[in-house]
């Protein structure tokens, strides 16, 4: 049985047998908006964005019904560790939805278009997309989590970073993997940190335990050293290049002498690294420094 679910601007929305069914309202002037939202679903379910599109004419559209909580309701009650995994995997949709040049214009108050469900957030609500060159999605859901009522909520759970405007605004100009990744290294896990800015190290060069460390401001250098242990990509995340400040070739492979460490000094070799002694030769014109 189809029952009254939301009214919106542009349409009637209704639910029947787990099915959201929305109708295009008859005096609305935006008659194509639910064509605008079959077209930009059909691209973002490619990509895993979006409740399933089932079907569309142009006065209504057919699609799956998303059970969840609206994210207003879930920042405010949601423990530290689940919203920092949640906005990375909002921020990941949004940086999608910037590559596509799509922009979907709600961000900066989403509270009835990102719904949390027990996988997951899910955008919804996607009538007013357009395709545009310089797509503000991400710099728009970080005015959102910076408003006060925000803030509020997530006191004593999680602080953004001081510099996240400013490096949001790096991104708007220069929207890099790069540029994101500096805008999201503060929600990853302390690993995932690590691996991320050991990748950032360029062939022919070498960083510190401790030069990663003042970039994550901490002072953590085992913990740094047990995740650089645990690389779970050698090839792609090039902890070889991470050495002690002193210039000697710290540990390699969960090991500080032996055949690990020999293997190391021949990987930094091939790269370019002069040794002598077993220390890095003219240490300071070869460190890397974020």
């Amino acid at each position: 049985m189809k029952t009254p679910f939301a009214k919106g601007k542009r349409s009637n929305v209704f639910l029947e047998n787990n099915i959201i069914i929305k109708q295009i309202k008859k005096d609305t002037q935006a008659k194509n908006a639910l064509l605008f939202e079959a077209q930009f679903l059909k691209i973002l379910n490619k990509h895993n964005i979006g409740p399933k599109l089932l079907s569309a004419t142009p006065t209504e559209i057919h699609m799956q019904y998303i059970d969840g909580i609206r994210i207003g309701d879930y920042l405010q009650q949601a423990p530290k560790n689940k919203i920092k995994k949640t906005l990375l995997q909002i921020f990941n949709q949004l940086r999608t939805l910037d590559k596509l040049n799509i922009n979907k214009f709600e961000l900066t108050n989403p509270y009835k278009h990102i719904i949390i469900t027990k996988k997951g957030p899910v955008l919804i609500d996607f009538e007013r997309c357009r395709h545009t060159q310089h797509p503000k999605n991400i710099s728009q859901f970080i005015q959102y989590i910076q408003t006060t009522r925000v803030q509020e909520w997530l006191q004593n759970k999680i602080t953004l970073p001081t510099k996240l405007n400013k490096k949001a605004q790096t991104y708007k100009n220069n929207p890099t993997q790069k540029n994101y990744n500096e805008i999201i290294h503060w929600l990853l896990p302390f690993s995932e940190q690590v691996y991320t800015l050991c990748k950032q190290i360029p062939k022919g060069k070498i960083t510190t335990y401790k030069e990663i460390a003042k970039k994550l401001n901490t002072k953590a250098y085992r913990a740094i050293g047990n995740a650089l242990r645990k690389n779970p990509d050698p090839p792609i995340i090039p902890c070889h290049r991470v050495i002690a400040s002193d210039g000697t070739i710290g540990g390699f492979m969960g090991q500080t002498t032996g055949k690990p460490i020999q293997k190391k000094i021949t990987l930094l070799k091939k790269e370019g690294i002069p040794f002598e002694k077993n220390k890095i030769k003219n240490l300071s014109a070869y460190i890397h420094i974020y």
